[in-house]
Parts: C-alpha cells; sequence; structure tokens
C-alpha cells in the first residue's frame, strides 16, 4: 500500500438544495506532502467538526484502485484524484483486510484505523448526481479514517507498513455494513461494543 496522492483543500461554497453549504470535500493533490497531527490534517479545511476531523477522524484514507467502480459509473465526471475528499489516496486499498485498531507507519506518522466514512450529500454534489451518495452507500469500498498515534509529514511514495494487528478483530467493512443496516445487525452490538477501539461516534449509534 503506497501513497500516491496527499490532498487537501480551502473551504468552498455550494448549494444544495437550494441553500448555501460551506464544505471542504473539494481535496486537491499538493506535492510537498501534508502534515497530520492528532487533531487533522495542517491546512485542510474541516467546516463541520461532528462529521470530519477531529482525533477519531484526523485523516482520510481512500484507494485508487476503487475509482473504477465509481469512474463506471459516471464516466461524465472529470476525475482527479481526491475526488472522495480523501487526504491520503493510495494505490491499493482494501478494507476487507482493515481491522479497527491496527496501527500503521506511514512515512514520519503512525496511525489507528478508526472507522469507515459514511457519505454525505456533499458527495453527491462532487460527483454531479445526488445518487452518488446511495451508489457509494451500497459498495465495499468507504475508505478510513485513522487516529493519528505519532505525528508528522506523509509524502507521495510512503507505504503503509503495519506496526501492530489487534488481536481483538473488527473488520472495516464488516463495521461498515452494520453501520449503515443496523436494524439487521442488532444482534451483533454487544459484541462491538467490547471493542476498545471503536470510536465515540460508532458507540453512539450503537446504543440509541
Amino acid at each position: 500500500m503506497e501513497v500516491i496522492s496527499t490532498n487537501i483543500s480551502a473551504k468552498r461554497t455550494i448549494i444544495i438544495g437550494g441553500e448555501q453549504v460551506e464544505t471542504g470535500m473539494f481535496k486537491v493533490p499538493v506535492t510537498a506532502g501534508i502534515f497530520l497531527s492528532k487533531d487533522g490534517v495542517k491546512s485542510d479545511a474541516v467546516v463541520d467538526h461532528r462529521y470530519h476531523g477531529g482525533a477519531d477522524k484526523a485523516c482520510y484514507l481512500f484507494g485508487k484502485n476503487n475509482y473504477a467502480h465509481f469512474e463506471s459509473l459516471y464516466p461524465d465526471v472529470s476525475w482527479e484524484l481526491g475526488m472522495f475528499g480523501e487526504n491520503l489516496t493510495i494505490d491499493v486499498l482494501d478494507e476487507s483486510t482493515l481491522n479497527i485498531g491496527d496501527v500503521y507507519e506511514i512515512g514520519e506518522v503512525q496511525i489507528q484505523i478508526s472507522e469507515p466514512r459514511i457519505p454525505c450529500s456533499k458527495l453527491g454534489y462532487r460527483l454531479g448526481n445526488p445518487i452518488a451518495v446511495k451508489e457509494f452507500a451500497k459498495a465495499p469500498y468507504p475508505g478510513t479514517y485513522v487516529r493519528v498515534l505519532k505525528e508528522g509529514m506523509v509524502k507521495v511514495g510512503d507505504e503503509l507498513k503495519l506496526l501492530k494487528a489487534q488481536s481483538q478483530q473488527l473488520i472495516l467493512t464488516d463495521l461498515y455494513t452494520m453501520m449503515k443496516s443496523k436494524s439487521e445487525y442488532k444482534h451483533l452490538f454487544k459484541e462491538v461494543l467490547k471493542n476498545p477501539f471503536i470510536t465515540d461516534n460508532v458507540r453512539t449509534k450503537f446504543t440509541m
């Protein structure tokens, strides 16, 4: 797993449903790399801190290998790296091999897998079709948010190296499926809640 693009965004105002909405969705590649702190990515716009940024969602990773699925659905979109709002575009990211709590080294940084990304309306705007949100949710390619355990720079060419695999396994895509279809998986919630590495966001969703 190798970083092929490091991406940040400025704040932008868009129109969704006739209303002005500010977003940091429009990431663009930066050649100098990005600095990952424990609260987020330096110089990257985070508008709604309820859903983005902070310790449990300090950085978002998405795989270039998974672009092809969406490119086939939306061939008229002008595709570029950072389209999914990811800070780090990875050449090959297989979410079904990532476990909540696993720790990776990348560049100067140590990161920990924290939770999958649940799409919002801003992704639909980015791809030019509100249905894109549902299409993203149906696909097993959520990308992953991570915690930053050790701060530092990440640049193109840096590789993700597994430092510590957690013995109490909770596969990222399994958690994603449960978060999308809570009513079908209530019988598994107690086991999920025992995992010491799940985020407060996930814990709240599974206890409501």
